[in-house]
């Protein structure tokens, strides 16, 4: 049985495994990378704001995104060339993942050379420590931004929901069975956030999604 919303939320986590100016391949992705296409993938960056150029600013007006970087890299590990090879719709974030990974040597040796990698970078507007102080009215100019930038995405798909589910699975109890009917009632939370949001701007947004968990289980 699949559990894609804590893998989710653990990928969102290590956005401090990459304060050192050298980055590490993640041999997982590496092995799956190679054999799709012959160039390694590798691990997540994630920034959120006020690292790496990342300012306060673009997360206020809600401009967030992932962007996947192809590298030609040095025998040194260093980049020689870095052009974008998915977009994460909004050209200031493309810009500062370009500029990002001018400062970064990748580690490679004689045995396993790399010499060209795709490297994703997320720019990522919350985290878990500042879950519990967004507003309502801070959620909403995210579903605006997300609405207009990834038209072709459901709003579930959204970062900050899909962090709120991972943070609130892990704190869940009892059996796997009883854990996955609670999910269902993250699910019916989750289509109902904006809405609720709507009516009550100033509310907090978690005690907002809590609160509609609740509801979804009553019968």
């Amino acid at each position: 049985m699949k559990l894609p919303l804590l893998i989710l939320l653990l990928v969102t986590l290590p956005s401090l495994a990459f304060a050192q100016p050298e980055v590490a391949a993640s041999a997982a992705s590496a092995a799956s990378g190679a054999a799709a296409s012959g160039i390694t993938t590798v691990k997540l960056m994630s920034f959120t704001p006020g690292e790496r150029g990342y300012s306060p600013e673009l997360a206020a007006q809600s401009i967030q995104g992932k962007v996947v970087l192809h590298l030609k890299l040095k025998a040194d590990g260093g980049v020689e060339t870095a052009t974008v090879h998915t977009s994460s719709r909004a050209e200031v974030l493309d810009q500062l993942a370009l500029q990002l990974v001018q400062g970064l040597r990748y580690k490679t040796s004689a045995a396993t050379p790399l010499t060209e990698v795709l490297a994703p970078i997320e720019y990522r507007r919350d985290s878990l420590t500042t879950l519990g102080d967004k507003t309502c009215a801070e959620f909403l100019l995210d579903a605006r931004y997300y609405a207009q930038t990834f038209p072709d995405q459901t709003p579930r798909s959204m970062p900050v929901i899909n962090l709120t589910a991972g943070m609130l699975f892990l704190g869940s109890k009892g059996d796997l069975s009883q854990r996955m009917r609670w999910l269902k009632q993250v699910e019916a939370a989750a289509r109902e956030i904006r809405p609720a949001c709507e009516r009550e701007p100033e509310a907090g947004y978690l005690k907002t999604f809590t609160a509609l968990t609740a509801t979804a289980a009553k019968p």
